[in-house]
């Protein structure tokens, strides 16, 4: 869901680098432009769905945002929005733009421009675009890994397709938004005395997806530990066993730390974290080789 088959995806920037600012990398969830200042951008669609509030689909629509440009360790401090905007008469949509606004400013980000047209794409879930910009830095990135990084998976997998599950089946769910949020992750590892190089936040295609992009990168292989898994899985989604690795899982990322704090890491997220080995090639779980499989948020988003 919202991945292009990763061999295609190389193949075409390779092809068109001429044209590419060469820090569009797959892998990294941001890009920066490197002029006399630093400047980090990221544009993602935004999301309205009937089955969702106003707010809980503005709310989504900049957390999903918002996810990819914090893996940079900055703040976004402009956005450029185009609104698509629905036929006829709509409060909700109204609504919708009014909760845009107020995320805006609850999060000190000034709207640099925005545009409103209708394309026709509401109704597969795509209300327009939003862009994020800021100068600065980045804190993190993938050009900081080497061949003494060290890889966990940190925050409970699934967590976004347990929300969407349950507010298509009319529940209330034990998922807020903010629970999909890497903010929650930035938090907790802000305060302790390690070195983090790289996030990845994991969406789309779920944890499968985000450790083929890594294994690119890396030219290398990666394994994952079933036993490791189960501090990150939820018991509510137990039952997708092996499954869950394919699970669109925003709020959880991929988190890169130096070799020789890897113990420090590993003894302070105690519980929260399971490790990611490098080896030869290839995805593993234990000794069975890993593929992608359908993401069963996009299973029940088709119904």
């Amino acid at each position: 869901m919202g991945k292009i088959e990763l061999e295609k995806l190389m193949n075409l920037i390779e092809k068109n680098r001429d044209v590419m600012v060469r820090d569009n990398v797959i892998g990294s969830d941001f890009s920066t432009i490197n002029l006399p200042i630093n400047i980090i951008v990221k544009i993602e669609p935004m999301m309205y769905y009937e089955f969702l509030t106003p707010k809980e689909n503005a709310t989504l629509s900049y957390i999903f945002i918002q996810n990819d440009f914090l893996t940079s360790g900055i703040g976004p401090e402009y956005a450029m929005i185009d609104f698509e905007s629905p036929d006829g008469a709509n409060d909700d949509y109204i609504d919708f733009i009014e909760k845009m606004y107020e995320i805006l400013r609850s999060n000190r980000v000034k709207l640099a421009s925005a545009h409103t047209g209708n394309y026709g794409n509401i109704k597969y879930g795509i209300a327009g675009s939003i862009a994020l910009i800021a100068s600065g830095k980045p804190i993190y990135g993938i050009h900081r890994l080497n061949d003494e990084s060290s890889f966990f998976v940190m925050g409970k997998l699934g967590l976004e397709y347990m929300f969407f599950k349950d507010k298509i089946d009319k529940k209330k769910s034990v998922v807020q938004e903010k629970d999909l949020s890497i903010s929650n992750i930035l938090n907790e590892i802000k305060n302790i005395e390690v070195k983090v190089e790289y996030i990845h936040d994991i969406a789309e295609g779920g944890l499968i997806r985000s450790m083929e992009e890594l294994s690119n990168y890396l030219g290398r292989g990666l394994r994952i530990s079933e036993n490791e898994m189960k501090d990150i899985t939820p018991q509510e989604l137990l039952y997708l066993k092996n499954d869950i690795l394919s699970v669109s899982s925003s709020g959880s990322a991929i988190i890169s730390v130096p070799r020789k704090e890897k113990e420090n890491f590993k003894n302070y997220m105690e519980g929260k974290v399971a490790e990611i080995e490098v080896v030869k090639e290839g995805l593993w779980l234990d000794n069975q080789r890993l593929v992608s499989k359908e993401d069963k948020l996009y299973e029940i988003l088709k119904k």
